[in-house]
């Protein structure tokens, strides 16, 4: 449970909560928009159109309404509402992989810890036979059975050991370091460790398609089959608005209207032209196909690479096993 308190999971976690505030915010700007404005000013105008008379006058206009997006202006807010529901998906996949490598990596760490702790008790029972061997060798060297060299090259035994265990004591700090990263909090090494045990693997029940990679990769391309639908003609966008007006003169009396605009605009090129970004879409959405089949056969090649390896190393262990007993 410890590997979701690491500091970068929790700063995936922020990321997340990030990107899921920036996707509300896209949902929360899509769809009709209220306008509004207020102008005041002084007119100096002629009476009436060929008059020399003029009619000098201050005015409060007031005007309000809705605008309603349509065609490319809808696309585009459409597009990027997905973008940020992709952004979202990103996050969470970095979650998810870092907690996935991190239980691996503590795995491996314990591991470790345990393995160096089984090495440094051997190290130790043998170094603890160092001054008897000493004295004995001395004593056949004084006898002559026993050549000064070769009393030496017996006694650089434990040298050896005693630079092996200083290599385990290296080892063991690593693993600590990397289990306080992962945990995000500090660990020493007071008491002994208990046998490693991992859950059993049946190499025929194995389901690729929950993999966080697999996953993920889904997702992906189905947001890029909503953004291919989405970008059609995006550059031609259009406005819809219905709006209110009230309008004061000073001196004057109060007057009030009501209109309703449509508004479209949109590049000359783009006029019998290829839909250059529904091309990219579409782009977008085969690589993304690729690099999921390119995802499942690397982990259906990594998972048959480990069961093998898995068998390999269990054939070892049962081959050093005999030696053992033979050499015993």
């Amino acid at each position: 449970p410890l590997i979701n308190d690491g500091p970068e999971v929790l700063e995936t976690l922020s990321a997340i909560s990030r990107d899921e505030a920036f996707e509300a915010l896209a949902r929360q700007r899509m769809g009709a928009k209220y306008f509004g404005g207020i102008t005041y000013g002084h007119n100096n105008e002629p009476t009436f159109d060929t008059s020399k008379d003029k009619s000098r006058y201050n005015q409060l206009n007031l005007a309000g309404g809705l605008n309603f997006p349509l065609l490319g202006t809808l696309q585009k807010e459409k597009i990027g509402k997905l973008e940020t529901e992709t952004a979202t998906m990103e996050s969470k996949h970095r979650s998810n992989m870092l907690l996935l490598n991190n239980l691996v990596a503590l795995r491996k760490a314990y591991i470790t810890l345990w393995i160096e702790q089984q090495k440094e008790e051997m190290a130790m029972l043998f170094l603890n036979t160092e001054a008897e061997t000493a004295h004995i060798l001395q004593e056949r060297q004084a006898q002559g059975l026993v050549l000064p060299v070769d009393r030496l090259e017996f006694l650089a035994v434990y040298h050896d050991v005693k630079r092996d265990l200083a290599a385990s004591k290296l080892r063991q700090t690593r693993a600590l370091r990397i289990i306080c990263l992962v945990t995000g909090r500090k660990w020493d090494m007071t008491k002994k460790l208990k046998i490693p045990s991992l859950p059993s693997i049946d190499g025929k029940k194995i389901d690729l398609t929950i993999h966080p990679d697999v996953v993920f990769q889904n997702n992906l391309v189905s947001q890029y089959e909503k953004l291919f639908a989405a970008k059609k003609r995006i550059d031609r966008e259009g406005n819809l608005a219905i709006g209110s007006t009230l309008t004061r003169d000073f001196p004057g009396s109060t007057g009030n209207g009501a209109y309703i605009t449509f508004s479209m605009t949109g590049p000359i090129k783009d006029i019998g032209s290829k839909d250059q970004a529904r091309l990219a879409a579409a782009s977008d959405l085969n690589r993304a196909k690729q690099e999921e089949l390119f995802i499942r056969l690397k982990l259906d090649g990594q998972v048959e690479e480990s069961l093998a390896m898995a068998a390999y190393s269990a054939a070892d262990v049962n081959a050093r096993t005999s030696h053992l007993i033979v050499m015993a």
